[in-house]
């Protein structure tokens, strides 16, 4: 309803007191989502179940808040299979996505060094390797094994943008050839 039809960027947070390096930089997500074209996407803030009921941080202040997927599993999986592209650092609710073939993502710190089991070493030891997607992803679900600063987080969205498009160009031919084939 709140879209009008412009394409939904969810940014799920990570903001929990435990293992702080892991938390998503506020700052910079704050600045990626304020400065996405506002004609074409609706960016939608899920904070961290425990910070739901804080203080809106400065960071994020003025950008719509959706507290309601955050208490209700059932809505967030399906805000996370309508919308355009899933952006977050890793935490608990990614697996909605990451464990999904229907949605796209963008995982971004995929690795914290200063974590045991956040660090390349334990990825590693679990047949993931440095620099790849999860095993099962599909071609517009990506892992990015970079920090969540402001360049990292617009040029991986760039990029799966281009990824996107193409994909559903490739789509709208296809569909195109079929039906002109009847």
């Amino acid at each position: 309803t709140n879209t009008g039809g412009r394409k939904i960027i969810t940014i799920t947070l990570r903001e929990y007191e435990l293992y702080p390096a892991r938390n998503s930089s506020l700052k910079d997500w704050g600045k990626f989502a304020r400065e996405l074209d506002s004609n074409i996407y609706f960016p939608v803030i899920l904070r961290d179940t425990d910070k739901a009921f804080d203080i809106i941080p400065g960071e994020l202040d003025g950008l719509m808040m959706f507290n309601e997927a955050v208490w209700n599993i059932e809505l967030r999986a399906a805000l996370y299979e309508l919308s355009y592209l899933n952006m977050s650092v890793p935490n608990g609710p990614h697996t909605l996505f990451t464990m999904n073939k229907k949605t796209r993502y963008i995982l971004i710190k995929f690795v914290t060094e200063s974590v045991k089991y956040s660090s390349r070493e334990f990825f590693e030891s679990m047949g993931i390797n440095h620099g790849e997607n999860l095993p099962w992803a599909t071609n517009l679900q990506k892992c990015v094994w970079e920090d969540d600063n402001y360049e990292i987080i617009k040029r991986s969205f760039d990029e799966m943008c281009q990824k996107i498009e193409g994909y559903n160009k490739r789509n709208r031919q296809i569909t195109l050839e079929k039906s002109n084939n009847y």
